[in-house]
């Protein structure tokens, strides 16, 4: 796992966020996150829907990641 991944996993996991706020936040451009979710997408449910986006607050495609219940 790179570093790379390893933020970006990290990010979706707390929160749903727009592709440009994570970009902006992991340091990466859109294609390299593009690039992440797809590997990240073999070991963990991801999801693309339009809902709020926690970093800018607009209501876009966000990705968040399935929670583990408790």
């Amino acid at each position: 796992m790179t570093t790379l991944t390893a933020v970006v996993t990290a990010l979706i996991r707390e929160r749903p966020l727009c592709f440009s706020c994570l970009a902006e936040q992991s340091g990466a451009t859109r294609t390299e996150i593009g690039t992440v979710l797809r590997g990240v997408e073999t070991a963990l449910v991801i999801h693309l829907s339009n809902r709020r986006c926690y970093g800018c607050g607009e209501f876009v495609d966000a990705v968040s990641l399935d929670r583990p219940a408790n």
